[in-house]
């Protein structure tokens, strides 16, 4: 989560042009970012799958290496995103290592367990997500990947 309300107004607004399909302005929003936040993981990970969508192979791979080295300390729905944004650019590694970055012990993270185990699961690690659902508290229907929670 973006601290900065200067930085999180310009996180909103480059998701909404993300959304939009209006690459060239999220590209701009995320440079800022990126200059006025010293990095700025969600920027670098946002222009990842914008180049991967330009077909320009190694300007993603960099913003997706980068994303991913500056997400140590950032909050899990944060790193939640980058892995999102390492999928959907097709780098499975990244997207599962990145991960690492969320202690599923830290009581702060718990709200995200579920999520966590979601992601786990779309990378196709059933052990690490049955544990964090474990951890949430939830018994879960699986079959393949985990699908849905059966109570709390």
């Amino acid at each position: 989560m973006i601290v900065n309300p200067d930085s999180n107004l310009l996180w909103q607004e480059a998701t909404s042009h993300f959304d939009a399909e209006r690459f060239s302005a999220a590209e701009t929003c995320c440079y800022q970012l990126i200059s006025c936040m010293s990095g700025h993981p969600l920027g670098h990970a946002m222009l990842a799958r914008i180049f991967h969508l330009r077909g320009r192979r190694h300007a993603a791979v960099f913003h997706a290496i980068e994303a991913c080295r500056m997400a140590t300390r950032s909050h899990w729905m944060d790193v939640l995103w980058i892995s999102a944004a390492m999928l959907a650019i097709g780098d499975s590694r990244l997207a599962h290592e990145v991960l690492s970055f969320i202690d599923p012990y830290d009581p702060a993270n718990h709200d995200g367990l579920t999520h966590l185990g979601l992601q786990y699961s779309k990378l196709g690690d059933k052990a690490r997500a049955h544990h964090c659902m474990d951890l949430a508290g939830l018994d879960v229907a699986c079959s393949g990947t985990m699908k849905v929670p059966l109570h709390t």
